[in-house]
């Protein structure tokens, strides 16, 4: 196979996934909305799993519950994959040629954006990798001492290394392997101990949950998938509700002294907040994250963080739901995407269509 030939068949594969992904987050966004009620952040969170293995998986088993059953264009009468439409020698050469411009046309734009992704991925990477050459170990005792508690009352090994920089506004936990937290060299005598504490519990559950992971993989998924604007959005929503779930987490079981402790303490963050290296943020995860957010972060925050004990058991039913739906690809025949390159075909095949011609069904064509 040659290297076009190559490139065109990896573009149409993700253009399918891109499809069927982006289907799936619609429904996850939904099912996000109507359970609002009963789903706790760090559940609602994990319903995002599916769409990421979604866009991992190349394919999966056959089903009749996959949701591309439903949409596109069906084919019932047919066996097996599509036939061509007709088979007049005369106008193959000119069909042939108007499917060859078209995807290859689209599959080498879609290269040419991988690259640019690519290469503002690698300048955020070298970015960092010369920051943390001038980063400092911290030694002041009390932030030591309420990382040790955070780590603790989470129950998680001590695996993060604690340093300080003047880089960053905000803690920021960097290295999928080796995390590093990294917390604003101006702010470490400006934060008593116990808001510290609850800083490090926000971000000791980045740690437990692989959120690093996560945002790291959605970096790679923002670079495959540039050209679907609905799945970007998407994939942004999931760092939103990553922030959500890791606040949750940092409060649950606090009393609402502690609340407005932590509400305070973002609050302090966002007022020495500057833009000016708000690029690089794909691939780290803060303590404060986006303006956006903030007032989705304060109401989960104000909320009853013990609500909702059938939490998990409807979690649990949501997840199965959307992998029998989202995980699974549909029967033969498989319909037409509206989102694919097969559209393209059937479009281009059906223009070169002679008027009275009989169809692959054997009826006349109008």
């Amino acid at each position: 196979m040659s290297f076009g030939g190559l490139v065109e068949l990896i573009c149409e594969t993700l253009v399918n996934i891109s499809w069927q992904a982006t289907l799936l987050g619609i429904i996850v966004v939904t099912t996000q909305f109507v359970f609002s009620k009963c789903l706790r952040p760090e559940i609602s969170s994990l319903l995002w799993l599916v769409l990421l293995i979604r866009l991992i998986l190349v394919s999966g088993p056959e089903s009749s519950m996959s949701i591309s059953n439903y949409t596109g264009v069906q084919f019932p009468d047919a066996e097996g994959p599509r036939p061509a439409l007709w088979e007049g020698p005369g106008d193959a050469p000119e069909l042939l040629d108007l499917e060859y411009f078209i995807i290859r046309g689209l599959s080498t734009i879609w290269l040419v954006g991988v690259i640019i992704g690519f290469f503002k991925w690698l300048e955020i990477k070298i970015f960092w990798h010369k920051q943390f050459k001038k980063t400092q170990l911290v030694g002041n005792p009390e932030i030591l001492n309420a990382l040790a508690d955070a780590e603790i009352e989470l129950e998680t090994e001590p695996q993060v290394t604690i340093v300080h920089s003047q880089i960053v506004q905000s803690p920021t936990l960097y290295g999928v392997y080796k995390p590093r937290l990294i917390i604003p060299t101006g702010m470490m005598d400006k934060l008593t101990p116990i808001q510290w504490k609850l800083i490090f519990r926000h971000e000791v559950a980045h740690i437990k949950r692989f959120d690093i992971l996560t945002v790291n993989l959605i970096g790679i998924m923002h670079i495959l998938h540039w050209f679907n604007p609905i799945l970007r959005w998407l994939l942004t929503k999931i760092l939103a509700d990553i922030e959500l779930a890791a606040d949750s987490i940092a409060l649950k079981n606090a009393s609402k002294g502690e609340q407005k402790i932590y509400a305070r303490t973002l609050l302090k963050f966002v007022e020495c907040q500057s833009a000016k290296y708000t690029w690089n943020q794909p691939l780290r995860v803060c303590f404060w994250n986006s303006e956006n957010h903030l007032i989705s972060r304060f109401h989960n925050i104000s909320g009853d963080q013990k609500k909702v004990q059938t939490s998990i058991a409807a979690g649990t039913a949501l997840v199965i739901f959307l992998v029998l739906t989202g995980l699974t690809d549909p029967v033969f025949p498989r319909p037409i995407q509206p989102m694919s390159f097969d559209s393209i075909r059937v479009i281009s095949e059906w223009k070169n269509v002679p008027e009275n011609h009989e169809d692959w069904r054997g009826q006349p064509s109008n």
